[in-house]
Parts: C-alpha cells; sequence; structure tokens
C-alpha cells in the first residue's frame, strides 16, 4: 500500500510523451529519459526547452543536392540582400543568401568573396540587384 502510494506520487510529475519519459527535477529543470547512445546530457533547463508550434512537422519540398561521395553540395539560390560588414578596419560586402531547398527563414549571411569562389557561375548573371548597377564592380 505505502509503495502504490509513493509510486502515485513520484508519477505526479513525470509526463510521458512519445516514449521519452520527463520528470520534474526542479521548478525549472526536467530530466529527460534519453536513449543510452545519446551524447547529450539528459537534464534540461526550461529556458532551452522550445515550445512546438503547429500541428504539423514542416517538410522540405526539395531535398539539398549531394556531391558523389554522399556529402551535402548546397547550391545557392536567391540573393535576398547586400550589406557592407565591418572586420576591423576593412569593409567586407556580405550577401544574405537563400539557399535550394530551404525557406526564407533559413536565409544566411555569407561572404560575398567566398561565393564568387566557390561559386563562380552563380554571380555572373546578377546585373541588377535591388536598383544597383550590380551586385560588385569588379
Amino acid at each position: 500500500m505505502a509503495q502504490n502510494r509513493m509510486k502515485q506520487q513520484g508519477d505526479q510529475k513525470r509526463i510521458c510523451c512519445r516514449g521519452l519519459c520527463i520528470l520534474e527535477v526542479a521548478t525549472v529543470a526536467y530530466h529527460l529519459q534519453l536513449p543510452h547512445e545519446a551524447k547529450i546530457h539528459d537534464v534540461f533547463h526550461v529556458s532551452l526547452l522550445k515550445e512546438k508550434l503547429g500541428h504539423q512537422i514542416p517538410i522540405a519540398p526539395i531535398l539539398p543536392p549531394f556531391d558523389s561521395n554522399g556529402k551535402l553540395a548546397p547550391q545557392p539560390g536567391v540573393i535576398v540582400q547586400l550589406h557592407l560588414f565591418k572586420r576591423g578596419h576593412v569593409c567586407v560586402p556580405q550577401l544574405l543568401i537563400q539557399w535550394h531547398g530551404s525557406s526564407s527563414t533559413e536565409a544566411v549571411w555569407e561572404d560575398y568573396d567566398l561565393i564568387k569562389a566557390n561559386y563562380p557561375s552563380f554571380l555572373e548573371d546578377k546585373e541588377n540587384f535591388n536598383g544597383r548597377a550590380s551586385v560588385m564592380a569588379e
């Protein structure tokens, strides 16, 4: 009888969802029952947990391209914005690029010189960008 009562009290702080048992360690910390091969700590502060929004898991419409070795080979898709970033005493041009197969929220800033070196044909046809004569003058 006492053992059953102790189990009921312990289960009050436990939440099970999708095979993952969550135990409230403190008011702001949770202990997750993770697989043994997981290489992360199993106690999380609530500030690190994010609320799930929506009812669906978004599915990527297009898989990113792979090279012959099976590694990701992303291709730049659209230049969203251009700005100059001050690095020390030098202004470095950067491009906000939306990569093929990714959403506009996943666009990242890349150095112009890095994109020009790795994807030389990508910038060839960019004659006009947001009303400017060219992305970068040679």
